[in-house]
């Protein structure tokens, strides 16, 4: 009976997960949405809760999603390649790599250590092999945009109800909420905070080309949040996204940028003239507070020079996946958990090589977006995920994001004039190529 029920039980899982994929690959909106769901919860649920257990093994929703959309987008290589051209073969031999640690970590650890560690690179390569599968050129281009406001506002909403039931919060302050998960008081998370930006700079470039109301209000607000949740990593990303807008923009669209940005700033200086020195002060202390950064920086040191005391076949290929993060953040603070600084992870567990192709794609992309110079929102976005890696992991769900800039920078069959981007989430049509 358990036998049969077992066979039940796989063959129910097994149609439940082919009923995803082919919902995903009918409706690509479906996963966007999860996206959108996923960062708007993200302060009350930094993990959302256990699916099931196999094995005394722990699997949840987003283990899922990242499988589905894997499998989607191994039908679409033809439409990755489409999209991103020769670069497609190095974000896959990274994801070899990865997958090649990931078997040396099952030979080494147990199950549970390896599947932990490995999702902070699964999540991420999946949401943008997926992205990347995508066809960019189908949707007005109103709808992005009208997404960008949607969640902005949503997120706005999510941080002002935080700042009333917590408080404005510091960057060195913590609160217990209902969920019982200790959780910073700022008013969003670290990748709330990028998301928001990423919506203000999507939002703020469609004000500079139709000075609607409701674009301008919308990016002033956007921006405002982000100053005020006092996430530095955000901040930092916000300069290098204004530099490149500043780069690609003539100079009569650098005034009205430059107007939103007053405008905002403005808004910060009456909401610190309502609400006292102690917004003021608050906002210089995270600005100043340079305790954490350091700590970082000396955890960082730690595991490269441990991982070239491990040996030569680490540094060129990293260490397997669940070796884990294990270091020193002071002279006696021992911490394990992330290292809070994507292109370390990924050197970690890729070595030299995962870095190399990295950074062979990204020049490429620099390369192609100055010699197109009409890629301004593309550039910015993608200069604000990577500024952001450098504080903490690129968030799984900003990188449909990156893809589609990826995408629109490195095709030659995308329109590289229209402006604000375009993205599809139609449903897919029913045609050949869409089966690769």
């Amino acid at each position: 009976m358990t036998s049969v029920w077992i066979l039940f039980v796989a063959t129910g899982a097994g149609a439940a997960f082919w009923l995803a994929v082919l919902m995903l690959r009918r409706w690509p909106i479906l996963g966007a949405v999860c996206m959108a769901l996923t960062v708007l919860v993200a302060w009350e649920f930094p993990q959302l809760p256990p699916l099931f257990i196999v094995a005394g093994n722990t699997f949840y929703p987003l283990d899922l999603l990242s499988a589905v959309m894997l499998t989607v987008a191994s039908f679409r290589v033809r439409e990755i390649v489409r999209n991103v051209g020769w670069t497609t073969y190095l974000w896959v031999v990274i994801g070899l790599v990865l997958t090649v640690g990931f078997a040396r970590g099952l030979g080494e650890f147990t199950p549970g250590i390896v599947l932990n560690e490995l999702r902070f690179f699964l999540y991420p390569f999946a949401a943008l092999f997926w992205g990347l599968s995508l066809r960019f050129d189908t949707l007005p281009k109103e709808v992005w945009t009208r997404g960008g406001i949607v969640l902005g506002w949503s997120l706005v909403a999510v941080g002002l109800a935080h700042w009333t039931v917590y408080g404005l919060g510091g960057a060195d302050e913590f609160v217990d909420p209902a969920s019982g998960v200790e959780q910073t008081s700022r008013i969003l998370v670290s990748g709330q905070a990028l998301t928001l930006l990423l919506c203000a700079v999507i939002v703020g470039c469609d004000a500079l080309k139709r000075r609607q109301t409701l674009s301008i209000l919308s990016s002033t607000v956007f921006l405002t949040v982000v100053i005020l949740t006092q996430q530095r990593a955000a901040w930092l990303a916000l300069l290098a996204a204004g530099l490149a807008l500043f780069i690609h923009l003539s100079v009569r669209v650098r005034w009205f940028t430059f107007l939103i940005v007053a405008y905002s700033a403005t808004i910060v200086i009456l909401l610190v003239a309502v609400g006292g020195l102690q917004v003021l002060g608050g906002l210089g202390e995270s600005a100043t507070n340079a305790k954490t950064y350091d700590g970082r920086v000396g955890g960082w040191l730690y595991l490269v020079q441990h991982s070239a005391d491990d040996g030569l076949i680490n540094v060129i290929f990293g260490s397997a996946v669940g070796s884990g993060y294990g270091r020193f953040e002071s002279a006696t603070r021992w911490v394990e958990y992330s290292p809070h600084n994507w292109y370390i992870m990924l050197y970690l567990r890729t070595g030299l090589v995962g870095l190399a192709l990295l950074a062979v794609i990204l020049v490429e992309l620099a390369r192609t977006a100055v010699r197109k110079h009409t890629m301004p929102i593309e550039t910015a976005t993608i200069s604000a995920i990577l500024v952001f890696g450098w504080a903490y992991s690129w968030p799984w769900y900003t990188l449909l994001i990156f893809a589609w800039a990826s995408s629109r920078i490195l095709s030659p069959t995308l329109n590289d004039r229209s402006l604000p981007p375009q993205l599809s989430l139609q449903p897919t049509e029913r045609r050949s190529h869409a089966l690769h």
